[in-house]
C-alpha cells in the first residue's frame, strides 16, 4: 500500500471515489476554498490502483509547521474502499490503510500535527503506536428518517418554547440564493467566542462555493432585521451546520433556534439522511446543539509535537497535548 500526494491528472479519478465514498468537504470545490495550502493524498493497492484518499492543510504556527485540517473542515475526510470479504478480513484491511498513513504522516511532516478524521473512522492504534495522543471530540446527529414531529419532541423543552415564541413574535423565516448576509453574523459570532476566523477562506466558501446543489442559508428576520442565520453544507447523504449566529445588536431568544429547526427540516425535505451539526467543543455551542435532541457520536483527533514544543503546548493546549 502507497500513500501519495495526487497528481494532477488523477484528480479526476479522485472526485469519481470522493462522490461514492467521501462527503462533499472531499469535493474540489470546497477544497479550493482553503487554497493552495491544502494537500490532497491517494490511498493505493499494490496493484497501483487509488481506492482512497484524504486531504490536510499545511500552516504555520509559532515558528514551526502546523498540519492540521483545512479550516471550516471537520477532518481529514479520510475514505477509502475496504474489498475485503468477511469481518475480520475488513479489520486487517482497515488496520493497514490507518497503519500507512500514521506512517506517511510521520514520515513527511514535522513540526505540529494536528487533525481529526471523519466519526466513520475509529481505529486509532496505529497513530498510537506512532506516539500520537489521541483525543476523542463530539458532533451531535439528528436522523432525518424520522418523522418531522418525532424530532421536534426530541429538542429540550427550552429549545421548542424559544421556537414556539419566535413564530408568535412574528419573526420571518427565508431561504435566499445568496449567502453573503452569513458573513457579518459568522464574524460577529467568532468576536464574542473571542476566537479567530480566516476571513478569506470564508469569502471563498460564501461566494465561490456557495450554490443551490451543495448548500443553502436559512435568514431569520424581524420586519427588516436580520436577526440570525445557519449556513449548511451538503452531499448525497448528510447535511452540516457549518456555520450559525445571530446579531447581538437584534437579538431574540428564538431566532437561532428557529433558525436551526428550518435548516433541519429542509435538509429532511432534500431526501438528506443525517443532519449533523459538525461538533463543537465549546461549552455553550456544546449545550446549545444538545438541546436539539441529536446522538451523541464521538470522532477521534491526532495531534504530535516536537519534544522542544511540546511543553509549551501543553501549557496552551493541554487538552490536546
Amino acid at each position: 500500500m502507497q500513500i501519495r500526494q495526487i497528481s494532477d491528472s488523477e484528480k479526476g479519478l479522485y472526485r469519481s471515489l470522493a462522490e461514492m465514498s467521501g462527503s462533499v468537504f472531499n469535493s474540489p470545490e470546497w477544497l479550493e476554498c482553503a487554497g493552495k495550502k491544502v494537500q490532497v493524498f491517494g490511498i493505493f493497492n499494490r496493484d497501483g490502483r487509488m481506492t482512497g484518499g484524504f486531504h490536510l492543510f499545511k500552516d504555520r504556527l509559532f515558528f514551526s509547521t502546523h498540519v492540521k485540517n483545512p479550516p471550516f473542515t471537520p477532518s481529514c475526510g479520510l475514505f477509502f474502499e475496504n474489498p475485503a470479504g468477511n469481518s475480520a478480513k475488513k479489520l486487517t484491511y482497515a488496520k493497514s490503510v490507518m497503519t500507512a498513513i500514521a506512517g506517511f504522516v510521520s514520515s513527511r511532516f514535522s513540526g505540529i500535527i494536528t487533525f481529526s478524521f471523519p466519526p466513520e473512522i475509529t481505529d486509532m492504534q496505529p497513530f498510537y503506536w506512532k506516539h500520537f495522543k489521541v483525543v476523542p471530540n463530539y458532533t451531535y446527529r439528528i436522523d432525518l428518517s424520522m418523522d418531522e414531529d418525532d424530532i421536534f419532541s426530541a429538542f429540550s423543552p427550552e429549545r421548542r418554547n424559544d421556537i414556539k415564541k419566535a413564530v408568535k413574535d412574528g419573526l420571518t423565516v427565508s431561504f435566499p440564493g445568496d449567502a453573503a448576509f452569513m458573513r457579518d453574523i459568522v464574524i460577529k459570532t467568532f468576536d464574542r467566542q473571542k476566537d479567530s476566523i480566516n476571513e478569506k477562506i470564508l469569502d471563498n466558501i460564501l461566494f465561490r462555493f456557495a450554490r443551490p446543489a451543495n448548500s443553502f442559508a436559512v435568514e431569520v428576520r424581524q420586519n427588516s432585521d436580520i436577526m440570525a442565520g445557519v449556513f449548511c453544507v451538503f452531499d448525497s447523504k448528510n447535511a452540516y451546520y457549518l456555520l450559525g449566529g445571530y446579531d447581538p445588536a437584534n437579538r431574540h431568544s428564538g431566532a437561532a433556534a428557529l433558525a436551526v429547526w428550518e435548516a433541519i427540516k429542509k435538509s429532511r425535505e432534500k431526501g438528506l439522511k443525517v443532519f449533523d451539526f459538525e461538533g463543537s467543543m465549546i461549552p455553550g455551542v456544546e449545550r446549545f446543539f444538545r438541546d436539539f435532541g441529536g446522538t451523541l457520536v464521538p470522532y477521534f483527533s491526532v495531534n504530535k509535537a516536537p519534544l522542544l514544543l511540546e511543553f509549551p503546548l501543553k501549557i496552551i493546549k493541554r487538552n490536546k497535548f
